[in-house]
């Protein structure tokens, strides 16, 4: 059978054989040969030798073959651009390379007894498996990528009364993403695996026969369709006495499978996370078939959302001596009553988040639909200071606040400020905000203060301003407009740290943390303006957001009040998705601030409510909390 494959110069293969740290036989097949044949007359005919192959693609129309016999062994030492693929005709579901595949051997102490496959990439075009390990010891598998392939690396029953003692690392896997797809079959005892990346499998790793294995970054991650999520599973652990350190299950149906005839495994430092919601299914992160025998300490569980049910562990039979230490988990996200890991709790549950900061606390309360809320002001109290009278219905004025003395830096007395109806309102003033180190504090309640509060649906986040201001200017930022110098008008500016990650500068890094929240700003006349995930062209008019024909990017959107005789309002609504997150989570970092413009021109004063005066709006690490109510 002849098959084209690329020409390889013969000047290409001596320069690769010159740099080659171990290579001492060169694979140059000549145009038009068959790629399989030529490697395995090549590796029958040089034992004890390590071969190189180029950089270029070669077509194997059948496996190739090493021997486990020390006396024999080759070693394959692949440039990073040389390829060896399946060509049409491939035996479907074959390796492309079988390490140990001629003459078996059991031998440690003969020279040759360890040989390797390095580097390059192994193609399965769909239809082939990658490396079987089918006999031998101590065999190396490293610096490999296996592209398109049914089967990525199997072990076979090893030499040694099951023991194969293979040494697998820097192996990356993409499968071919059929609802069979599989990245590591495991079927001896006493082999490691470290550094490991596998994608588009519909199982990571399955442990079949053996025992005594140890993962160490081992990283499956879901990628294969939809259809396929049932039944999906990182780690499925048939055997006995493994060890997984660091090992992270990334978005499969369960992350950790121990089956009815596993024994004890020990995990430590592991993560299952879940990128997406997946309604209408079920996230386990461990499951045992039978009884629970693991020794789990410090994992981490990451849910999203409460669309699906999640459950830490899903235990058959009870009774079993294993034991769950230390997990860190959303317990808010835990949704399970079949959930089985407090009957096997050591120590205690910890939030993911670190707790609160010692700045101020405010808690969202959840309604139907914040569409409901949108297109009227929040109303305010009755009051005799600057509000209708209810008789005549004439506008009484607003209490006169008087000026500090002009070498005093005591702001002048609190005025009366009525307070907006209904519940949740937190009140800002001079005397318990936050003012920064540019502007002058505002002479009283009078001249700046605000009452705002925090709601929120399934959707995303609702803020709720209402500033009680005397002398209202927006000469600066043209009425509708989305790019504007806001902070020199009266406006209300939210800051959100989506992820509480509390930088110390939320523009940092390029301002990559801002796709987690940032500012952002309503002018009292209904400007917008924002530096944040959806900045600053992501504000959209509440009757779009609310009537359904949104962006595929991300939004937000908001209002704003004229209260004659009072101040004004303005009203948010911030969706999840542009705080980097897909439903309401647990808290986040939030601080709100007004900025004044007193007769025009530039501002005049700044009230925050919780901040550092000397960067209030950059320095998250001074923000306060909203919580929510679930």
């Amino acid at each position: 059978m002849n098959i084209e494959i690329r020409p390889i110069l013969a000047a290409a293969a001596i320069a690769f054989a010159t740099h080659s740290s171990a290579a001492n036989v060169v694979f140059a097949p000549a145009p038009g040969e068959d790629a399989a044949d030529a490697l395995q007359a090549l590796i029958d005919a040089n034992p004890n030798r390590t071969i190189a192959i180029p950089d270029g693609v070669y077509l194997l129309s059948h496996p190739v073959s090493t021997p486990a016999d020390p006396k024999l062994a080759v070693s394959l030492e692949l440039a990073d651009f040389a390829v060896l693929k399946a060509a049409p005709g491939f035996p479907a579901r074959q390796p492309l390379v079988k390490l140990g595949g001629t003459h078996p051997a059991n031998n440690i102490r003969t020279a040759g007894s360890v040989y390797s496959f390095s580097g390059g990439v192994l193609d399965g075009s769909g239809v082939a498996a990658g490396i079987w390990i089918e006999s031998g010891r101590e065999t190396r598998v490293r610096d490999v990528s296996m592209k398109n392939v049914c089967l990525g690396l199997r072990i076979k029953w090893g030499a040694n009364n099951g023991s194969s003692d293979c040494d697998i690392r820097d192996v990356n896997i993409v499968g071919n993403r059929a609802p069979d797809s599989l990245g590591v079959l495991v079927e001896a005892h006493d082999n490691t695996f470290s550094n490991m990346r596998i994608a588009d499998c519909r199982v990571g790793v399955r442990l079949r026969r053996g025992g005594g294995n140890r993962f160490t970054n081992v990283h499956p991650l879901w990628t294969n369709p939809g259809d396929q999520y049932d039944g999906g599973i990182g780690f499925d652990d048939g055997t006995s006495d493994n060890s997984y350190v660091c090992c992270y299950s990334d978005h499969f149906e369960t992350g950790w499978r121990f089956r009815k005839s596993s024994g004890r495994s020990v995990m430590t430092q592991c993560i299952a996370f879940w990128y997406a919601p997946s309604p209408g299914h079920r996230h386990v992160a461990i499951k045992a078939d039978g009884r629970f025998r693991a020794l789990c300490s410090d994992m981490q569980i990451g849910f999203r959302g409460k669309e699906a049910t999640n459950a830490i562990l899903d235990a058959g039979l009870p009774g079993g001596d294993g034991f769950i230490s230390d997990p860190r988990v959303f317990e808010t996200l835990l949704n399970d009553p079949g959930d089985d890991f407090r009957d096997y709790l050591r120590g205690r549950v910890h939030g993911l988040l670190p707790p609160a900061p010692d700045g101020p606390l405010a808690t969202a309360s959840r309604i139907p639909s914040a569409a409901d809320i949108f297109g009227v002001p929040p109303a305010v109290a009755p009051a005799a200071a600057g509000l209708p009278d209810a008789l005549t219905g004439e506008m009484a004025p607003a209490p006169a606040c008087p000026a500090p003395a002009p070498a005093s830096p005591v702001p002048a007395p609190a005025c009366p400020v009525p307070a907006p109806e209904g519940a949740g309102w937190t009140f800002v003033s001079v005397t318990n905000g936050v003012c920064d180190d540019v502007c002058a504090p505002p002479c009283g309640d009078g001249d700046l203060s605000y009452h705002f509060r925090c709601l929120y649906d399934k959707g995303g986040l609702v803020v709720e301003t209402v500033v009680r201001d005397d002398d209202i200017a927006t000469d600066t930022s043209p009425e509708g407009s989305i790019y504007c110098r806001s902070w020199e008008d009266d406006c209300a500016e939210v800051f959100i740290d989506g992820e509480l990650a509390r930088l110390d500068d939320s523009r940092k890094d390029g301002g990559r943390h801002l796709w987690h929240g940032g500012e952002f700003v309503l002018v009292a006349n209904g400007a917008a303006q924002s530096r944040s995930s959806a900045a600053p062209d992501g504000y959209i008019r509440p009757e779009r957001a609310f009537g359904g024909d949104l962006p595929e990017s991300n939004w937000w959107t908001g209002e704003s009040f004229i209260l004659p005789g009072y101040g004004h309002a303005e009203r948010f609504y911030i969706p999840w998705r542009s705080m980097g997150h897909e439903s309401a989570p647990a808290r986040i970092g939030f601080t709100i601030s007004l900025q004044d413009d007193d007769g025009g021109g530039g501002r005049d004063h700044t009230l925050y409510w919780s901040g550092n005066p000397a960067k209030p709006h950059l320095d998250e690490r001074a923000f306060g909390v909203v919580s929510f109510e679930q």
